[in-house]
């Protein structure tokens, strides 16, 4: 279960093929994004899953398979984009600024996938299709204007971007800065791309 902190809570351990699945789709969310696509192998995911490999490539198919599953759960759930697009800059940035992601092995967040399996060709593209589905193509059919597809992948980036500088760089400004100043100038920057041409 994903939490608006951007965690995921362990699903509790049942019994049977759903249970299973959940617990390989897990560990597969956790490996990844502690490890990337290639630091982590599908017997490494089995182990902590408690299943053996041979399962994993049954419920997946395979490793570029899981992958792509564990994208969907990364970047799936409620979608950040939606409700009024008059007030969605400001929701935007409070959601931002809530939520701060811990750069450690335990924390499965959507930025540490992509900061750790982008590398990877395959991932890279996994992970845009899945940008794509998840947020992008959502957003595009809700805005107006022109360049609407070129203001989307500019809203996106700046929202990566601050992430990356505050909870990876830390860039002491975006660390320091109070919570209302820094909401109304994340505001103010997402609003430069929300409003229609």
């Amino acid at each position: 279960m994903r939490h608006d902190s951007g965690r995921f809570d362990e699903p509790k351990r049942r019994r049977g093929a759903a249970a299973t699945k959940d617990a390989i789709l897990f560990a597969g969310l956790r490996g990844f994004c502690a490890h990337g696509y290639d630091g982590i192998g599908l017997r490494d995911i089995a182990a902590s899953a408690g299943v053996t490999a041979v399962l994993v490539n049954r419920y997946f198919g395979s490793k570029e398979e899981l992958f792509s599953a564990v994208v969907d759960v990364a970047f799936g759930g409620d979608n950040p984009f939606g409700g009024d697009l008059s007030t969605l800059a400001m929701r935007l940035s409070h959601a931002l600024i809530a939520k701060s992601v811990e750069i450690n092995d335990e924390n499965a967040d959507p930025l540490l996938l992509l900061l750790r399996s982008s590398q990877n060709p395959r991932a890279a593209e996994i992970l845009k299709a899945g940008i794509t589905r998840h947020f992008a193509a959502p957003l595009e059919a809700e805005m107006q204007g022109a360049d609407v597809s070129l203001r989307v992948a500019m809203l996106l980036a700046q929202i990566a971007g601050f992430q990356l500088m505050r909870d990876v760089i830390r860039l002491d400004p975006l660390v320091s800065c109070a919570g209302e100043t820094l909401a109304r100038t994340l505001a103010i920057m997402f609003e430069s791309q929300i409003a229609p041409r």
